[in-house]
């Protein structure tokens, strides 16, 4: 028998990439038959070309693989006596008490995990130098937008999440990078300084040291609510459950020192703050809806209930329509409802809750959390693929939402304005100028720049970064260089965005309804595994044996700075709107005039629906090579409490540096982790001729060098996707995690913890237009004509697919 297998395994071993033979070797059979069936598609039939169902099952494979060879542990296990969940039905503002088997995981400073295993690059720090990276492969020559798929609202929701989920403790010594000069001419800074990454011991023998975050991990809205209890008593109102918002004007309220009041304001922008402002409206509105239908609520248990519901409304958005927008497939789409609802869909689920197993059920509404035996965390390698500075243009296009829009509701751009003027206070500024509506509008109708090489924001080459309390550090940083070395909206609205392809659109539906869909899941709850009902709703949580956290790559992949434009393209809504509700650009505004108090000053001079159209009509930057804002890379960062630093930064420049300084696997590495074949040459990653020009000049023939940020902007892009499909399979994984391991989507998404009126609520939002139209009605009636708020508001309308989605077949 064993000559047998043995005889088995040498053939095998002969089609497998000799990068995988290790791993291989040591796992039990059925993870063989696994990798084998991932390999061989990967191999012969790119997955993005087969039938959706065929490419969900691909999905489902790969994640399996993922979350038992990719989810690491770092640091001790947060110890603690066990506790009664029932004793804390609600989220506290510090984040313990989610697992029920230990009170400190996914807590305020509780470490950052890994997918991938860490790779010492201490000797390699400055090889090749950042800034040269930065200059020569990362800054933006001219915008590469998104085109109508992605706009500006995207590009600021996507950093609205990372303000939630993760953010690096810091030391308080600094250390200094130098312009060598070859690139000194070319550098808006000839040298800038920034704190370093806090390294902290683990206890643990193969991981020593590792990374506190300063946020909680849960996708518990921190961003909104803070991620201590400090923070939490900075933005209540202590009546009726509240928020502190101002009524009049709708934006954020703001202190003596022209921070605005919000859960977190380091390093923000008006496009930031401006999701702030609707979601603390959405929590205030939830409290009225609670205490009208529930008039023996205190204001405690309206916080606490609305909460709850806020960050649900959020979590389900980013599954089920911004990352169906950033993975255009129909494939995703599928699989991200199927995350929320279970195979089983969203009326099966809304009629009899959660049934049965995560796949049938979905991962919100599980009987307990499942962490797979690994604490949660976010990992290094989530941040590493998040890397998504190429989002951002170099202007954010103000619109004008004062005309009659034109067609497909387009309106005139009036005003470009420049994202030094978009950041931090001097952002909060600028957007109370510019108003929410029109802010959300404008960025709703502009691209966002794709994740593209030399596509980086080259004013995140020079960028002031901010210590971790929001204010300005003195020094300022090439983000770009130093990158190398709240959850239904995300999840079925964002996500859908920016991979935009029909399996991609099944799997991120998949995600929350299961695959029985949304009407299954409506009618009759979750029924079975995760699969049929979706993750939300499982009987209990699922960690998968590793305690839940945010991760390094996790957080590596979701650097995104190139989806920020050169200046806000401000919009004339006074107007009647053109074809497609378009509106014309009526002015043009630099982000240094949105960024921190300046930004808000600005926001409350637009005002909201100016500020919300013009957003929503300007298509955000590429995350492409050379698309990295060049506004950014003469940035003046914050310290963790919002404000200015002294220094100047090259947030390009730096940007590769922490992951170099992370211990961040380089892109071929990162990629043989993932099982993903590693390249040869620079042909394999990129059919651009000026690209691989440039990484040769850079890296030379050695493509074992390529910095991870570099390549995953450099990386071919399937058909619909914003985003590399290497940043994606940390995507695969970690969307799923973030919904499964907590129990206030799995065991404790019910009734009795959110209320019935709360719930409802939750079930009955589908998307963020939902959200505007609960809020704003006119903005969407008069001037979105996309489907969705997250692309360009003044899209062609898309036409109806009468094929099931289950049964669609990519256009190749």
């Amino acid at each position: 028998m064993k000559v047998i297998s043995s005889l088995i395994s040498s053939v095998f071993l002969k089609f497998i990439h000799k990068d995988f033979h290790e791993v291989y070797s040591r796992m039990p059979v059925l993870d063989r038959i696994i990798l084998l069936i991932v390999h061989a598609v990967d191999k012969m039939v790119p997955w993005h070309k087969l039938p959706v169902f065929l490419g969900m099952a691909y999905l489902g494979l790969r994640r399996h693989l993922h979350q038992e060879y990719n989810l690491i542990n770092v640091g001790q296990t947060p110890v603690g006596t066990r506790f009664n969940p029932a004793d804390y039905p609600y989220r506290t503002a510090d984040g313990k008490f989610n697992d029920p088997f230990n009170e400190g995981v996914g807590s305020q400073y509780s470490f950052i995990g890994r997918n991938c295993p860490p790779v010492d690059q201490k000797t390699k720090l400055l090889k090749p130098d950042p800034m040269v990276v930065a200059t020569k492969l990362l800054a933006r020559r001219k915008l590469i937008d998104t085109g109508k798929q992605f706009n500006m609202i995207a590009a600021s929701w996507i950093q609205f999440m990372i303000h939630d989920w993760v953010d690096h403790l810091e030391e308080t010594n600094q250390i200094e990078l130098v312009a060598p000069k070859e690139v000194a001419n070319e550098c808006p800074l000839s040298s800038f300084r920034f704190f370093k990454t806090k390294e902290v011991p683990t206890g643990f023998f193969e991981i020593k040291t590792g990374s506190l975050n300063s946020r909680t991990p849960w996708w518990d809205s921190s961003a909104i609510y803070g991620s201590n209890s400090k923070a939490m008593d900075r933005v209540r109102t202590y009546k009726d459950g509240k928020l502190k918002l101002s009524e009049e004007t709708g934006l954020l309220l703001q202190d003596q020192d022209g921070l605005a009041i919000s859960g977190d304001v380091r390093n923000s922008w008006v496009g930031v703050s401006a999701l702030q402002a609707l979601f603390v409206k959405e929590h205030n509105a939830v409290c009225d809806a609670l205490k009208k239908e529930y008039d023996d609520l205190e204001d405690e248990d309206l916080y606490r209930h609305a909460r709850l519901v806020t960050s649900a409304v959020i979590a389900k958005i980013h599954t089920i329509d911004w990352t169906v927008e950033l993975l255009k497939t129909d494939t995703l789409l599928a699989g991200m409802r199927t995350n929320w609802y279970g195979i089983l869909g969203k009326k099966f689920k809304d009629s009899f809750g959660h049934v049965g197993s995560s796949i049938l059920g979905g991962l919100v509404g599980m009987k307990k959390p499942q962490n797979h035996g690994v604490p949660y965390s976010i990992t290094e390698d989530f941040t590493s693929v998040y890397r998504m500075h190429s989002l951002l243009p170099d202007q954010l296009e103000l619109r004008d939402i004062d005309v009659v829009p034109g067609t497909n509701k387009s309106l005139p751009l009036i005003e470009e304005v420049s994202f030094g003027k978009l950041l931090g206070p001097k952002g909060e500024q600028t957007m109370s100028h510019i108003g929410f509506t029109k802010l959300m509008v404008s960025m709703g109708h502009q691209a966002s720049g794709a994740l593209e090489l030399m596509n980086y924001p080259v004013w995140l080459r020079d960028l002031v970064p901010h210590d971790p309390n929001g204010y300005d550090r003195p020094d300022h940083i090439d983000l770009a260089a130093l990158e190398t070395v709240i959850a239904k909206i995300h999840t079925i609205d964002w996500t859908v965005e920016l991979l935009k392809t029909d399996t991609l659109l099944a799997g991120m539906r998949t995600n929350w309804y299961g695959i029985l869909g949304k009407k299954f899941k409506d009618s009759f709850g979750h029924v079975g595994s995760s699969i049929l009902g979706g993750l939300v709703g499982m009987k209990k949580p699922q960690n998968h044996g590793v305690p839940y956290s945010i991760t390094e790559d996790f957080t590596s992949v979701y650097r995104m700075h190139s989806l920020l434009p050169d200046q806000l393209e401000l919009r004339d809504i006074d107007v009647v709107p053109g074809t497609n509700k378009s509106l014309p650009l009526i002015e043009e505004v630099s982000f240094g005039k949105l960024l921190g108090p300046k930004g808000e000053q600005t926001m409350s001079h637009i005002g909201f629906t100016k500020l919300m159209v013009s957003m929503g009509h300007q298509a955000s930057g590429a995350l492409e090579l050379m698309n990295y804002p060049v506004w950014l890379r003469d940035l003046v960062p914050h310290d963790p409490n919002g404000y200015d630093r002294p220094d100047h930064i090259d947030l390009a420049a730096l940007e590769i540096y922490r992951d170099r300084e992370r211990n961040v696997a380089r892109y071929n590495e990162f990629r043989r982790s993932m099982f993903m074949i590693p390249i040869k040459k620079w042909g394999d990653l990129t059919d651009d001729k000026e690209a691989i020009e440039a990484l040769e000049d850079v890296y030379g023939g050695n493509v074992e060098e390529l910095d991870l940020l570099v390549g995953l902007m450099a990386e071919k892009k399937i058909k619909g996707f914003a985003i590399s499909e290497t940043a994606f399979n940390i995507f695969v994984i970690m969307a799923t995690r973030r919904l499964e391991a907590d129990r206030f989507f799995t065991s404790d998404f019910n009734e009795m913890t959110y209320t019935k009126k709360g719930l409802e609520w939750v079930n009955t939002t589908e998307s963020l237009r939902d959200v505007f139209d609960r809020h704003y009605p006119e903005m969407t009636d008069r001037w979105m004509n996309s489907e969705s708020a997250f692309s360009v508001w003044d899209s062609p309308p898309v036409a109806k697919n009468p094929i099931p989605l289950y049964l669609r077949v990519p256009s190749s």
